[in-house]
């Protein structure tokens, strides 16, 4: 699957902006021409950037004549195998002059037939700076990168690539939920242990590599466990027991949106070179356009899942009769969609009890207690409050939720919940119920995930009416 063009364009554009003096040239081509390149391709051939706008630079031209067959076999084999080189041939700069270079190309799309092109001085890197086939690299990073489409998948090239490169102890991805509120590692699996278990998920108000990172849109290296412990001090006694002694986050910025954050860890302390810099930049450019495709995917495919769970919803309590029925649908289709764990109250129709019906993964003591309430007894439940206000409740942290619910937080202790959302249910233009959503991590939830509790909340109102009504026949005959 080849990424759009235009992805590869914004890349460029922000490899553009790169300072690293070493930085790895690149320019993006099609049979009539150059389409975009970065600052470094026109620093190497002379060129500037209106130049370009112009349509004045053309692989062609560039090419010494001597090589221009080299250039046609090249552009067969795109053709034919998604990539050529890595070679040497002869640049004619702006001025005249002449320049041996190495380049590797890699196909963006065959119909138009367009191709991106690393370029590099192979006489240019410092003795003791450079890094083993860098260009090679890349581009072989660029052509697994197009052909991934989920977010492991990216993750996983790109971890594989950064720590054979670079040599790392470990590396992934870090992404943020889509409410904004928490950064988890994409694969686990490829970070050190003991940073994997504290840190499975964090909130972003949590100050770390990544989210530091996040927030202020660079890189921060730390090169040594002295520099690790005094930036991060709460962190000291986990990076000790991870064996980390140097490390990196990237963010991976693609256009004005951050992606996610590469992080990477060293088992001894280092410091990090040039062409590393520079290469690194190279590789987040890259892996950001891909990371954001591959996001772009799972949220339409998460979009289908959730109006194909919404149907189910509907559809169950379309044939629900009584309001446990109902609320065994809300339990078991319904909630999930929101959060891990959920509660479906609704009040009786005197009016005197709450009845509770939770998710699956709910303690089963808590569960069992709170099942049936009395009323007097449930003014300290957030759903009762929802219940009686009939106005949505959202606590965004456990010091919140204690303080707000204090008879209660021991139930939000047990369920690991760090916020909650709980949203009304109506039906006969009053407040039935609420249904009551925990979150694992803290903050207040997207607008997205408030909009779906709602729409779970207005399907369960419906519903309740309609069995209300059915149920006081049922008992008027009996």
């Amino acid at each position: 699957m080849s990424p759009p063009t235009g992805h590869l364009l914004t890349a460029l554009a922000a490899l553009g902006r790169m300072a690293a003096a070493n930085e790895i040239a690149m320019v993006i081509s099609t049979p009539d021409g150059v389409r975009d390149a970065n600052d470094a391709f026109l620093r190497l051939t002379g060129y500037t950037r209106a130049e370009l706008e112009a349509g004045r630079v053309h692989w062609r031209v560039l090419t010494a004549p001597e090589w221009t067959s080299l250039d046609d076999s090249a552009v067969d084999e795109l053709r034919e195998t998604g990539s050529y080189g890595p070679h040497l041939k002869e640049y004619r700069r702006c001025d005249g002059t002449r320049l041996t270079v190495e380049v590797t190309g890699v196909l963006v799309s065959h119909e138009p037939l367009s191709w991106v092109t690393f370029v590099r001085d192979p006489t240019a890197q410092p003795a003791g700076e450079t890094l083993a086939d860098s260009a090679g690299r890349l581009a072989a990073l660029a052509a697994e990168l197009a052909r991934d489409v989920a977010v492991t998948d990216v993750a996983r090239t790109l971890t594989r690539h950064v720590r054979q490169a670079m040599g790392a102890l470990g590396a992934t991805i870090m992404e943020v939920d889509l409410a904004g509120q928490s950064m988890h590692p994409v694969l686990v699996e490829e970070i050190p242990g003991p940073i994997a278990q504290a840190y499975a998920t964090f909130g972003m108000s949590l100050d770390t590599q990544s989210t530091r990172a996040w927030r202020e849109r660079q890189m921060g290296f730390y090169p040594d466990p002295e520099t690790i412990d005094k930036t991060f001090p709460h962190l000291a006694e986990v990076r000790a027991a991870s064996a980390v002694r140097s490390c990196m986050a990237v963010p991976l910025v693609a256009g004005d949106q951050i992606t996610g954050v590469l992080t990477v860890y060293w088992s001894t302390p280092r410091e990090l070179s040039a062409a590393e810099r520079s290469f690194t930049g190279a590789v987040a450019g890259y892996a950001a356009q891909a990371l954001a495709r591959a996001q772009l995917f799972e949220a339409e495919r998460a979009a289908r899942a959730q109006l194909q769970a919404l149907q189910a919803v509907t559809a169950g309590l379309a044939t629900a009769v009584t309001t446990e029925q109902i609320a065994g649908v809300l339990v078991k289709e319904g909630m999930g969609m929101v959060a891990a764990h959920g509660v479906v109250a609704v009040l009786d129709p005197a009016g005197d009890h709450l009845h509770a019906w939770t998710t699956a993964n709910f303690p089963v003591g808590i569960a069992r207690a709170y099942a049936l309430v009395p009323v007097s007894s449930a003014d300290d439940m957030p759903v009762w409050w929802t219940t009686l206000t009939g106005q949505t409740l959202v606590l965004a942290s456990p010091a919140e939720i204690a303080a707000r619910f204090p008879r209660v937080a021991h139930t939000h202790e047990a369920t690991r919940t760090s916020s909650l959302l709980s949203v009304p249910v109506r039906a006969g233009g009053r407040a039935i119920g609420a249904l009551a959503f925990g979150f694992g991590y803290e903050g207040t939830p997207g607008e997205d995930v408030i909009q779906v509790a709602e729409t779970l909340a207005g399907l369960a109102g419906q519903a309740l009416e309609r069995a209300q009504l059915y149920e006081a026949e049922h008992a008027a005959a009996h």
